[in-house]
């Protein structure tokens, strides 16, 4: 809850594809994390051109990362904090590439309890195979 989700980082990754299109796969790692490290994250992050109008640039989450085809954000979760985060690690990934260009060390296992000792873990788990059952599990589903 708060983070990106994978659709999110796809586009975020379509988009650096997007920006440096004859580049190799090892060249766009490094621009990835170069990017989004200066980013203004008040310009949403786009595929295409605004088209439809649904999403009003001037009241933007704290990151915005739009889905092409149906103009939707997909960071509506991202809160202050969280995006705090997000951009705290992206830039120490710039600047472990730029010190080190090491991309083993950007890649490398964390300590996930140590790093963060506070955190939730949700499992959900379902059985129900009824219509209405189902239906329930679908629309919880998009909060997970």
């Amino acid at each position: 809850m708060g983070y990106l989700g994978g659709i999110s980082w796809a586009i975020l990754v379509a988009k650096i594809c997007q920006i440096f299109p004859r580049y190799k796969p090892v060249s766009l790692f490094y621009e990835f994390f170069a990017v989004y490290s200066i980013w203004n994250w008040k310009v949403p992050v786009r595929l295409t051109q605004q088209y439809s109008g649904r999403l009003d640039d001037k009241n933007m989450a704290p990151m915005t990362i739009v889905t092409p085809a149906s103009e939707e954000n997909s960071t509506a979760r991202v809160n202050i904090i969280t995006a705090k985060v997000l951009v705290s690690e992206i830039k120490r990934g710039a600047e472990l590439l730029q010190a080190k260009r090491d991309i083993a060390e950007v890649c490398k296992k964390v300590d996930f309890f140590n790093s963060f000792p506070v955190f939730i873990e949700m499992d959900i788990v379902g059985s129900n195979t009824s219509k209405e059952g189902q239906k329930d599990y679908k629309d919880f589903q998009g909060f997970i």
